[in-house]
Formats: C-alpha cells, structure tokens, sequence
C-alpha cells in the first residue's frame, strides 16, 4: 500500500465522509496605516472557518484591497502582507504560505489594487480555525489607507 493511496486515510467521522466544501467570506472597511507605524504588524482582516466537517482538509485562502497613498507625489511605501492561521487548540498563529511585498518606493502611483492568495493544507486537524491577514509597513515616508478588502476562504476535503 502506497502512503499517499485513498485506502491509507481511515475516517471515523459520518459527517466528515458526508460534507466536501465549505466556503467563508469576509469584507471590511477601512485600515489607515499611519506615518511612522514601520515595523509595527496590523490586522487588515480574518475569517473564521470551522473545518469539523471535512477529512484531510486543504484551504485556499484569498484575499484583495486597494491600496491608497495619502501623499503619492511624495510618498514611498513598503508593506509586507502575511496570512496566518490560529485554531482552536492552539497557543500562537501560525504564518501561512510566504510573505506578500507591496511596493510603490518612487513610483508616484496613488492608488493601485493588491491581491494573492494561499493553500493551506500543512496541518490534519479537525476543529475552528482565523485566518488573518495581517501588514506590517517597513518603509512609510506618509502613510496609506487599505479598504475594500475581502477574504474568502474554501476549505474541501482532500481525499
């Protein structure tokens, strides 16, 4: 018997074996990053998903905003962008995936869209899981104002 096959995973679960998909959708407001807050990590947005219901789970995260700059004529910007993942029995997060870099050092662009996402599927667990997305600016010669952002997730069972 292979390690990856089909008959290698056992599932006690009914329920598991019955649902395949779940789907979370989050969108918010507004979050103003402001001069001088370089190095200072903040929550943009999260989305819970309970994944009790599914086997073996793997999860597309997604997540888009725009990106304002309050002075683009004089105005350069570095922002690391990083998903992380906390369920319910553990002690810290859990950083999903690489890091994201927005960038606009020098480029006089005042508004621009920013988006990626992520598969998570480093973890077999049955309970509630956040996932966040959280920034922290590394250069701000001004400052800049995400909004509009949305964050979906999609969890299946992967058997």
């Amino acid at each position: 018997m292979s390690l990856l096959s089909p008959s290698h995973f056992h599932y006690d679960n009914e329920l598991c074996k019955q649902s395949s998909v779940t789907l979370k959708c989050v969108s918010t407001g507004t979050v103003t990053i402001p001069v001088g807050a370089s190095n200072t990590q903040i929550t943009i947005i999260n989305v819970p998903l309970n994944i009790s219901a599914l086997c073996n789970q793997i999860i597309k995260i997604e997540f888009a905003c725009n990106i304002t700059l309050i002075e683009p004529q004089t105005d350069s910007i570095l922002l690391i962008f990083q998903i992380n993942r906390h369920c319910s029995n553990m002690i810290q997060n859990i950083p999903v995936g690489q890091r994201w870099i927005f960038s606009n050092i020098s480029n006089f662009v005042s508004v621009g869209t920013f988006s990626f996402f992520v598969c998570d599927s480093d973890f077999n667990t049955e309970e509630c899981c956040t996932y966040t997305v959280d920034v922290t600016p590394l250069v701000t010669t001004s400052g800049a104002i995400i909004s509009n952002s949305i964050l979906s997730a999609t969890a299946v069972s992967n058997i």
